[in-house]
Formats: structure tokens, sequence, C-alpha cells
């Protein structure tokens, strides 16, 4: 079946795109998460590696972190968690406001 009949109604139901894992950023966020592989930051654009180059002391970055980030594990003693960073840090430090 069409349209042809007048059936169907129009929705101004406003639809906002959204792709299997990009986070949407609302005014108002303290942290986000890394994005997945071969994904890039919403808010700085940033690849992934990159990011983990500024929150994780490394070779890369001299052993400083530069980004300030934390590591949340679901329960004490566990290897893996989620890496949030903090946006108003990344945001200073692309600003050039940062150390």
């Amino acid at each position: 079946m069409g349209i042809e009949g007048g059936c169907m109604e129009a929705t101004t139901k406003e639809k906002t795109p959204r792709k299997r894992g990009v986070q949407v950023i609302t005014e108002g966020t303290e942290f986000i998460r890394l994005p997945r592989s071969g994904e890039r930051c919403p808010v700085s654009g940033l690849s992934r590696s990159a990011l983990i180059n500024l929150v994780v002391p490394n070779v890369a970055n001299e052993g400083r972190v530069l980004v300030k980030s934390k590591l949340f594990k679901s329960k004490p003693g566990n290897l893996s968690g989620v890496r949030l960073i903090q946006v108003e840090s990344l945001l200073q430090y692309l600003r050039g406001e940062g150390e």
C-alpha cells in the first residue's frame, strides 16, 4: 500500500540521526567515554588512539597526562574498566590552555 489514499499522516516529530556508537553531547556533560576503535570523538574529532595518548602517560607524551580522565571499574580488582575523559580538560587542551 502507499500514500495514495491519504491514510498516512505526516509526523512532525523531529528525528536526530544516530549511528551505532555515536554519542550525543549535551551541554553540561562532564565526562565522555573513549570512542570505539575506528570511530572519532564527538567533541574533538580525534581518534581513540590520539585520545589515549593524551590521557595515559606514555612515550608519545613523555610520561605526562595532558587531559584528565578517570578509569571506572565496576568492581575493585577488575582488570578492565571504562575510561572516562573530562570534557572541560579536553577542551582546555584543544584551546591551548592546558599544561
